[in-house]
């Protein structure tokens, strides 16, 4: 009995979670059903993840003999672009269309970095990430204190 319990538990579960998560978006349509996004972290400590992505990201750019290196830069680099999409969430950010652009652009850069990462094209995700250094530079021009 126990065993039919957990188990139709397990299939409940699972069902919800592709629903809701198949490829880590929720689908059209499930937005009445999900609470308002609302970021946790600082604005500041958002940064210094996004930084600490972004170096990593370069390490392994520079590190061939890296273990499992291009998986781990397209790790890196989805993470920096998720960093970045939370960046359009913060309160201040809605005030700053600017702001919310540079976010924008380098989640964007960020997501076609993973895919030349996983197509282990080295030349072209370096040529990127001198193009995200300058997008991360613009809105710290502007905003960084």
């Amino acid at each position: 009995m126990h065993r039919v319990i957990l188990a139709g538990v397990v299939v409940t579960v699972c069902g919800a979670w592709f629903a809701v998560a198949d490829d880590g978006v929720a689908k059209k349509g499930d937005a009445g059903q999900l609470p308002a996004f609302e970021p946790v972290m600082s604005t500041h400590s958002l940064m210094e993840e996004q930084g600490r992505h972004f170096e990593n990201m370069l390490d392994l750019l520079r590190d061939k003999d890296a273990k499992n290196r291009f998986k781990r830069l397209n790790h890196e680099a989805r993470a920096l672009a998720e960093m970045a999409n939370i960046n359009g969430y913060h309160k201040g950010s809605r005030e700053h269309d600017d702001y919310r652009g540079w976010a924008a652009q380098l989640k964007a850069e960020a997501i076609q970095f993973a895919d030349l990462a996983k197509a282990h094209n080295v030349d072209d995700a370096k040529k990127l990430a001198r193009q995200m250094s300058k997008t991360c530079k613009a809105c710290h021009d502007k905003y960084a204190s």
